[in-house]
């Protein structure tokens, strides 16, 4: 169970086993930016 990440886009996404897709703080930032 080691995380890992996953560039999609320009979003950075920190994958972990358990929980799945988690936005890191410049993603958030960004998604926020956007809506």
């Amino acid at each position: 169970m080691h995380p890992h990440l996953e560039k999609i886009g320009d979003t950075t996404l920190l994958r972990v086993h358990d929980q799945g897709p988690v936005l890191d703080a410049n993603g958030l930032r960004d998604l926020v930016g956007d809506a």
